[in-house]
């Protein structure tokens, strides 16, 4: 889990944003097998859209996500959420409505 925090505003390319700060809550035993110790979450004060986010690794790498744009009430067809096994032989697949193990696609 994570413990948040509001940090305060920044402006990216003109945009004011809300800057929130994720750390991470923790026990030291699972903190030794992560290497993300936060988060920061820049949210567009205007539209409440995320507009950038930072991951901080342990050993000092930072990693930046940047939005730049947002497509709202796209028409997606049912053939988008299907997996086509045809396409993609020999992959391991999980189906979780099924509550199934590991298994291939049916030749």
């Amino acid at each position: 889990g994570y413990k948040y925090s509001i940090s305060g505003t920044e402006s990216i390319g003109g945009v004011k944003c809300t800057v929130i700060d994720m750390n991470t809550d923790v026990s030291p035993d699972e903190m030794a097998t992560s290497d993300v110790f936060k988060i920061r979450l820049l949210i567009n004060t205007a539209t409440n859209e995320v507009k950038q986010w930072i991951v901080f690794e342990k050993n000092g790498n930072r990693h930046k996500f940047k939005i730049n744009s947002y497509t709202s009430n796209v028409t997606l067809g049912d053939a988008m959420f299907e997996y086509d096994c045809k396409k993609y032989p020999n992959v391991p697949v999980t189906d979780l409505t099924e509550n199934e193990d590991f298994g291939f696609c049916p030749e």
